[in-house]
């Protein structure tokens, strides 16, 4: 092993305990946003919208995706919260995660200026992700009311692009990348999110729509592989 690996080896640490929960977090926030109403977009809905499937058993899936949907947006809530909180921590030299939670201090944080040759203040950028999480979270928590659970469609549709947007509008970069490099890397990247949320968040709500099968007739056997 060379000298620059023995170096690269002994610079690293492992991650604070909080570091690593507020991001796991935040991850299984935006898996349970964007996996569910695309998967919801593409597959449920399309075999709910047959005209074999029988009313009872759609009614049943159509519960059961509505209360998945709202405890993830409630989910996606407080993780969108704690990842702002960690932000702070790691952009305060030496503040705590306990301080960081404070209103005060993300205030600060995000207000803060613009850094030198920034195009946008990266406070701002924050501001506007956050902006989004919140109402695709509210959307998402209004299907807990039976207003919402009416409007299943609207909402997870609604709330699919505003998930989608989470991440791409956190992704903007407030300084322009230097080069080609740059700029493929930011791209791969949220193709690499959005594909690994798409595929863990849509199996998890296939998997929770198991749950349905007790209420299901005898004929669900069609409906249920469509939208497998």
């Amino acid at each position: 092993m060379s000298h620059a690996d023995l170096a690269a080896a002994a610079a690293y640490t492992t991650p604070p305990l909080w570091r690593i929960l507020t991001k796991t977090g935040y991850f299984v926030g935006l898996s349970g946003a964007i996996g569910s109403t695309v998967t919801y977009a593409v597959s449920v809905r399309p075999g709910l919208r047959a005209p074999e499937s029988e009313a009872d058993d759609v009614a049943a899936l159509q519960r059961r995706t509505s209360v998945y949907l709202a405890w993830s947006g409630l989910v996606l809530l407080v993780a969108g919260y704690f990842q702002l909180a960690g932000r702070v921590a790691r952009a305060g030299k030496g503040m705590a995660f306990g301080d960081a939670l404070a209103p005060g201090r993300i205030s600060d944080f995000l207000n803060a200026p613009a850094a030198k040759g920034a195009w946008v203040a990266q406070g701002t950028i924050h501001i506007a992700q956050n902006i989004v999480l919140v109402l695709a979270a509210v959307t998402l928590i209004s299907l807990f009311t039976a207003a919402g659970r009416r409007n299943l469609n609207a909402v997870a549709l609604t709330a699919l692009p505003l998930s989608l947007a989470i991440t791409l509008v956190g992704a903007i970069p407030a300084t322009a990348p230097k080069n080609t490099e740059k700029w493929l890397d930011l791209a791969f990247g949220q193709a690499h999110i959005i594909s690994g949320t798409v595929w863990i968040g849509g199996l998890a709500l296939l998997l929770a729509l198991t749950g349905t099968r007790r209420h299901l007739s005898a004929n669900a056997g069609l409906l249920w592989a469509d939208i497998w």
